[in-house]
């Protein structure tokens, strides 16, 4: 009995770090389902059944092994089988098209996050009105009227104070990354 319930404790423990593990992925998992299947709402449909799969082989997955890289795993068997089933629609990539997109994923998602470490320390160095208006519009989702009502300024006022900072943060990001790489902008 005792040995029974030590066993049902481990398999509740994994299941707390299979969830833990799954919402940290699930964006990438999404993202590299998306860049299979051209349609945005086959590929909602299609991280469902992959979501759903996962945790139905929860059990299937070894402590310790790279859950991204079986979560790829079985998204790739769900985006082929869905091939199949779509073979008549002409813009359906090739098996060779699909593996070189599947395996260039981890090249791409190592740039995004360059890029995301990047505009991170840029957005340090933001004045405390502009972190309020970032705040404000993508934080909160508030429209630029919104803003300018809140903030008593123009709506033109707020276009352009936002679009300096997005050219400022651009401006950031891209002489961060070139320092990394040791070339010059």
């Amino acid at each position: 009995m005792r040995h029974e319930y030590e066993r049902s404790t481990n398999r509740m423990g994994g299941r707390e770090q299979f969830v833990r593990k799954f919402v940290e992925e699930q964006h990438c998992i999404h993202r590299f389902v998306r860049m299979l299947v051209l349609s945005p709402s086959d590929a909602d449909d299609l991280f469902q059944e992959v979501s759903v799969t996962l945790f139905e082989k929860m059990d299937d997955f070894q402590d310790g092994a790279n859950f991204r890289a079986w979560a790829y795993g079985i998204a790739r068997n769900k985006v082929m089988n869905y091939r199949k089933t779509q073979r008549r629609n002409r813009l359906v990539f090739s098996q060779e098209s699909l593996n070189a997109i599947a395996n260039d994923e981890e090249r791409f998602r190592g740039l995004l996050d360059e890029r995301q470490i990047a505009l991170e320390e840029c957005l340090k160095k933001v004045s405390p009105y502009q972190n309020q208006l970032l705040v404000m519009r993508y934080d909160e989702s508030e429209s630029i009227p919104q803003i300018a009502e809140r903030l008593d300024r123009s709506v033109a006022a707020i276009y352009k104070a936002l679009e300096r900072l997005h050219e400022s943060l651009f401006d950031c990001v891209t002489k961060l990354l070139a320092q990394r790489d040791g070339t010059t902008t």
